[in-house]
């Protein structure tokens, strides 16, 4: 299993919010349909994420409004699409806060639509997604359990895929997992580390 803090130590704690731009979640096209097949993003992770068939729309199969989802934040099975938010598991304005704000509108759009990590959007409960909004660990967990190690590993794998920033609270309340929760194993202890690293 990878070691969380590892990962972690890619990240310079900087404080991008005070330099960055302000966010403005128009600047971060989402939702496309990369390869003209008619689905656009939310579509192509309800497809692949239903444990098993799904209903369309219409016969034209661009739209999908029934399937079977297990929803990771609720541990419920969700089978009306209407039901489902598609998340970003690390959200749009916590990537901008964290350092990409510069980033051109190609790289904006790469990042908001990315479905090459199926760990990056996720079909998930749309009440909980509204719930977490933008919040970071420090703010915001998965009230599901059997989620937090995966939900917590899988925050840090984008973060470090994407070269985003952790600010002090964020990467604390990943370290409290390895006390509250003592299977998270990705939580080994640390050799010290100087100011802005784990």
């Amino acid at each position: 299993m990878k070691n969380l803090l590892l990962l972690l130590v890619f990240f310079q704690l900087t404080f991008a919010a005070l330099a960055c731009e302000r966010y403005d979640c128009k600047s971060y096209r989402h939702w496309v349909n990369e390869d003209r097949d008619c689905q656009n993003a939310r579509h192509e992770v309800l497809l692949e994420e239903s444990q098993g068939g799904v209903s369309f729309k219409t016969t034209k199969g661009c739209r999908v409004i029934a399937g079977n989802w297990l929803d990771p934040y609720s541990g419920w099975m969700i089978r009306d699409a209407s039901q489902l938010n598609i998340d970003h598991l690390v959200p749009l304005k916590e990537a901008h806060e964290s350092g990409r704000y510069a980033w051109d509108a190609q790289t904006r759009q790469a990042y908001a639509n990315d479905l090459r990590d199926p760990n990056h959007l996720i079909a998930v409960n749309r009440s909980l997604n509204r719930q977490k909004g933008a919040r970071d660990p420090a703010e915001w967990l998965s009230p599901n359990p059997n989620y937090l190690m995966a939900y917590a590993q899988a925050w840090v794998d984008v973060k470090r895929k994407w070269g985003l920033a952790a600010d002090t609270k964020e990467i604390a309340a990943l370290r409290q997992g390895r006390d509250c929760f003592p299977q998270w194993r990705i939580y080994p202890e640390a050799p010290s580390a100087g100011p802005g690293t784990l």
